[in-house]
């Protein structure tokens, strides 16, 4: 209901209103380009500008048509601007403001009037404003127009921003507002190097650099002042001037560097400052490219970026211009996409090699660059070549050898005006199965490269690991370690055949058994086969599997004759499914067939000697054998037996000598064997039972299982100490402690 009877009530007011009445009825803008003068104009005085040309324009055609209306509105200046005049245009002498009647306006009968207001009380004549009345009009045919032309403003002295007109209606007609008439600005020259020029010569065009200024008239100079060990040739300097400094001033009829000033100077240091002046001041924006060359001097230019040092009347948007580069010629290696590859596997991809001048005319004409894989590594596939930087330079064809590991082109035509980039991308390599490591492409040749790259890191196509239980020749069945293979990444093993060669001279009891631990591989039935002196274990690989596989080979069981050497039995891994680059009849690494060895098992013919066979008791097979704490005797069913070095314990466990409890448990002495080298003891007793400790160990090995004890044997006085109970018990003995007499008993089998 309020808002129905709002809405009549504003209606009615309207039906009220004269014809042509408005409110806010005007617009203000500038007319052609506003105007801009730098403020170093006015650093010291006041001066006199014309301002903008504003045209005020009626929003409706019946802004100023109200019967018997007069409109009027104040335009006043900003603060310290003042103007002494202001008038008609068109009647008689200029006026600082003059008011141009418009559409709508042409009827002279209709009075159109301005005049000054705000006389300043301390200097008569000094207005800081103006008065618009003008009476109604006829409707006209357009919007009216008025156009308001400010001839001569004087701007206070230190103004430094936009000077805005502020205008207030006394009613309809006129809008009130605020309009900017010009721009008071620092004046500023944007210096710019369109092209960094490489010095590649003792004489070198530096440019173009490209001068602009902010607004007309702010250009009187420029410096620009070299480094030491260069010199400007004015001779040869050129300018392009373009939009406000095309002004021929000279008289040649030519826009040229002819229309300025140009000079050399040197200073005190020996620097070379190169000076261009104007012979006028712009009227409207100007902008200019120069082009000066320089010579390096006598004493040694230095090495780097040449930066110009800039000074000029008006403000830089720099005070140093980096306009030319002047280096060692050299060139500089890198590699784009550095790639993993695995050993044993055709065409690889390797990252792309970028070969990069640091200065035009590095790399020299009609020379070769040739690029060299090591060892173990050919090209499988040529790169493709992509030149960058300078469109002069251009190689010849990619040629290789016929050991497939060199490649080698020509420099047909040499970088000239900005360095050149050669880049061999998307190469692939042969490798072969044992290859490991960084694979360093070694660069060299006439042309001016040289150096090495590393374009992969190879990796093996997988690790294996095993333990390394002590086995006595001889000996039937024996248990080797077991064998984990772990792929270095999915599908590195291809759907072919996985090899381990066994040792000569060595007899597997039976076929071991293989199984997938992780990965989604696929075997088939695997096949343990002669192959010359040796037996070889074949997996043939059915699927690949798609992530990281592991296999297990276990139950490895040895039989050894008399005949084996003392040391490792090392087994040897590869095969056709790690071995691509060998496969078929045309192996491309004949002498690289296997992958990797590892030893799963060691044999020692060391033997521990007895003290003194004599003083030896014999060996029972059944009965009672007692340790007393601090004693030089044992007892073996009674009967006391010398040894040379007493029982004694150690953080709560009894330590005897290894070679006296392994007596005492039965042992014969020819089964008890010392690995000098690998400071450990290895013990056979006669129900088939291995043992294995090492010195320092907190463990010990029955039949290739780890049994973990709470303290290590050790060497005391050249003997090897071992807990008792640890060693009787990992034999299959029963030991008892007696707290009373300070006595360890060891019960045979058959008490």
């Amino acid at each position: 209901m309020l808002k129905t009877l709002g809405l009549l009530l504003i209606f009615s007011i309207l039906l009220l209103l004269p014809s042509g009445y408005a409110i806010g009825a005007t617009n203000y803008r500038v007319q052609g380009e506003l105007p801009k003068y730098p403020d170093s104009d006015f650093k010291e005085e006041e001066q006199t500008r014309a301002l903008a040309t504003v045209k005020i324009t009626a929003s409706t055609k019946d802004a100023f048509t109200a019967a018997g209306e007069s409109y009027w509105a104040e335009f006043r200046l900003p603060r310290n601007f003042y103007i002494t005049s202001a008038g008609i245009y068109g009647q008689g002498q200029q006026m600082d403001v003059e008011l141009a009647r418009g559409k709508g306006f042409e009827d002279q009968k209709r009075k159109v009037e301005i005049n000054p207001i705000a006389e300043d009380r301390n200097n008569p004549g000094h207005y800081r404003g103006f008065e618009i009345v003008v009476e109604n009009i006829k409707y006209p045919d357009d919007y009216p127009e008025l156009v308001l032309y400010f001839n001569r403003v004087v701007v206070p002295r230190g103004f430094k921003g936009n000077a805005e007109l502020s205008i207030d209606s006394a009613g309809a007609g006129f809008s009130s507002g605020t309009i900017t008439i010009a721009n008071i600005l620092s004046a500023r020259l944007t210096v710019e190097a369109s092209e960094v020029q490489f010095i590649v010569s003792r004489e070198q065009v530096l440019g173009p650099i490209k001068v602009t200024e902010n607004m007309s008239g702010t250009f009187e100079y420029l410096k620009m002042t070299l480094p030491g060990g260069y010199q400007w040739i004015k001779e040869k300097c050129y300018i392009d001037p373009m939009l406000g400094f095309r002004v021929d001033h000279n008289g040649d009829g030519r826009y040229d560097e002819n229309d300025f000033l140009i000079s050399v100077e040197v200073d005190k240091y020996g620097q070379s400052t190169l000076r261009i002046e104007t012979m006028f001041r712009t009227t409207t924006i100007g902008k200019m490219e120069i082009e000066c060359p320089v010579q390096l001097t006598d004493r040694q230019s230095s090495y780097g970026e040449l930066n110009l040092q800039l000074n000029s009347n008006a403000e830089l948007n720099v005070s140093s211009l980096k306009a030319g580069s002047y280096s060692q010629q050299k060139t500089d290696l890198s590699v784009q996409n550095s790639r993993e590859a695995y050993g044993g596997l055709c065409a690889q991809k390797i990252g792309n090699i970028i070969i990069s001048e640091n200065a035009p005319e590095t790399m020299v004409r009609n020379r070769y660059v040739t690029l060299t894989l090591p060892k173990g590594a050919k090209w499988a596939k040529l790169p493709s070549v992509k030149l960058e930087g300078d469109n002069y330079l251009d190689i010849g064809p990619l040629l290789l050898n016929s050991e497939k590991d060199q490649i080698s082109f020509e420099i047909e035509d040499c970088s000239r005006e900005r360095p050149g980039k050669i880049i061999l991308e998307e190469g692939k390599v042969d490798l072969a199965t044992d290859f490991r490591g960084d694979l360093a492409v070694e660069v060299t040749g006439s042309a001016g490269a040289s150096g090495a790259i590393i374009v992969a890191r190879v990796k093996p196509a997988f690790t294996v690991s095993s333990s390394k239980p002590a086995l006595v020749i001889g000996k039937q069945e024996q248990s080797a370690g077991e064998l984990e293979i772990s792929e270095s990444a999915g599908r590195v093993f291809l759907a072919r055949e996985l090899w381990i060669d066994f040792p000569s001279a060595i007899k597997l009891v039976r076929s071991p058994k293989v199984e997938i631990t992780a990965g989604d591989m696929i075997l088939s039935r695997t096949v343990l086969k002669q192959e010359g002196d040796r037996e070889r274990l074949v997996i043939p690989i059915q699927n690949s599997s798609s992530s990281a596989a592991k296999l297990l080979i276990k139950d490895i069981v040895y039989n050894l004759n008399n005949m084996l050497p003392d040391g490792d039995l090392q087994i040897k891994l590869g095969g056709p499914a790690v071995n691509e680059v060998n496969a078929g009849p045309n192996p491309i690494f004949p002498s690289h067939d296997w992958v990797c060895e590892v030893a799963n098992a060691s044999i020692s013919k060391e033997i521990i000697q007895p003290a003194k066979k004599d003083a030896l008791s014999p060996i029972p097979v059944a009965g009672s054998i007692i340790f007393k704490i601090g004693e030089k005797t044992y007892q073996v069913n009674g009967q006391a037996t010398p040894m040379d070095v007493e029982p004694y314990i150690l953080e709560g466990r009894t330590f005897v000598p290894i070679r006296y409890a392994a007596l005492a448990a039965g042992i014969n002495p020819d089964d008890i064997h010392w690995d000098q080298t690998a400071a450990r003891v290895t013990i056979h007793s006669r129900d088939n039972i291995i043992i294995q400790l090492k010195i320092g160990d907190q463990v010990i090995y029955r039949n290739g299982n780890e049994i973990s004890m709470d303290t290590a044997a050790h060497i005391k006085d050249g003997r090897t100490m071992v807990p008792l109970r640890a060693l009787a018990e990992a034999l299959g003995r029963t030991v008892k402690w007696d707290a009373a007499s300070s006595s360890v008993s060891i019960e045979l089998p058959g008490t």
